[in-house]
């Protein structure tokens, strides 16, 4: 079939395809039905036979977002395990074992002002008290640390990491028939839906969180409901200094990385790519492999190696350490930094 389609006519070259036509054309051309002609070497009826399926009006999806309001500012959390996707294909069991055991820590620790959005092997929390976040938090993590620690033996330990953000969610629950009338009548599928920059924001956060660490996004350092203040650190420490767990935890992550025979030769690599947002950003990484124009430097027994690029935005630059509840943890003293932005972790020459 051929058909040309103007504004005052339309050429079908088959008399019998002009109802099929008819039901399927925008209505600003079907309005012009009337000088619908047919061409002089129409194709016969027998030449040409129209599919069953052409005979049913496809539905469109209609949804209508104006209706969803620009979303309340809210903490937004997203917590997940470490290797779920090796430990699934490993063994099923212990992956479902590691996810459920997740979610009840998560539903033990919680309060009743947070929302709960379960993905598989993770789930966000949402909440607009900063209190009740941070009380979670701590509960959450002592308690999986907890299990970690007694566990015994290795199959039995998992490994969480989470990021916090902070900024305006719209919730599924508020879907209304003026979006959408299915979504609104399915109250599974409606409250599982969140909306908002601060869930995207969270989930790429937790990639920067090392085991059992939870990362600060800029968003939650900078913004906060009032009366309270913006998150001061890059990661929230969740126990106390003098907390004996604190220890714990760190001697029982060496015996699993000596236990796994991690070799000696490891070390830390630095370098600067491009990103954040002054425009540079600094990458810390374990390696094993040195390359090419490797610069490599020795400070108190630990080794640091960044590449010959890296090394001229990092020359002089020292790395430090700031503990205590509100320490920075790793930072950089640059020299070369003609701006740095105020989460310490982008800059600017």
């Amino acid at each position: 079939m051929r058909m040309l389609f103007s504004t005052k006519a339309i050429v079908v070259r088959s008399n019998n395809y002009l109802p099929y036509l008819a039901c399927h054309l925008p209505k600003s051309i079907r309005t012009h039905r009337k000088e619908c002609t047919p061409a002089s070497n129409a194709i016969s009826r027998k030449e040409f036979t129209v599919p069953k399926e052409t005979n049913k009006q496809t539905k469109t999806i209609y949804v209508n977002a104006r209706p969803i309001s620009s979303g309340e500012n809210e903490y937004v959390c997203w917590i997940d395990l470490m290797g779920t996707k090796s430990i699934m294909g490993h063994s099923l069991e212990m992956a479902a074992n590691y996810i459920c055991r997740l979610h009840a820590a998560i539903l033990d620790s919680i309060d009743g002002t947070a929302q709960l959005y379960p993905m598989i092997d993770g789930m966000y929390i949402t909440t607009p008290s900063k209190q009740s976040m941070l009380n979670f938090l701590r509960k959450v993590f002592k308690k999986l640390s907890q299990e970690f620690i007694e566990a015994s033996e290795d199959q039995h330990r998992f490994i969480p990491k989470a990021a916090i953000a902070y900024g305006p969610v719209v919730h599924g629950k508020h879907i209304t028939k003026k979006v959408n009338l299915a979504l609104s009548e399915n109250k599974t599928i409606k409250e599982s839906l969140l909306f908002g920059i601060p869930v995207i924001a969270a989930s790429q956060g937790e990639r920067n969180a090392p085991p059992f660490g939870i990362y600060v996004d800029q968003s939650a350092r900078m913004f906060a409901p009032s009366p309270t203040k913006p998150l001061p650190y890059i990661w929230y420490k969740w126990f106390n200094p003098k907390d004996a767990i604190r220890n714990q935890l760190k001697e029982k992550i060496e015996e699993i990385i000596k236990a796994k025979n991690m070799s000696s030769d490891f070390f830390l690599r630095v370098s600067v790519t491009s990103g954040g947002c002054s425009g540079l950003s600094y990458q810390m990484d374990f390696d094993n492999e040195t390359k090419p124009n490797d610069q490599v430097f020795d400070d108190n027994g630990i080794r640091l190696v960044t590449d010959l690029k890296s090394f001229l935005y990092l020359c002089n630059t020292t790395l430090e350490f700031s503990g205590g509840l509100n320490g920075k943890g790793f930072y950089f003293n640059n020299p070369n930094a003609a701006r740095t932005c105020g989460c310490g972790e982008s800059f600017a020459v």
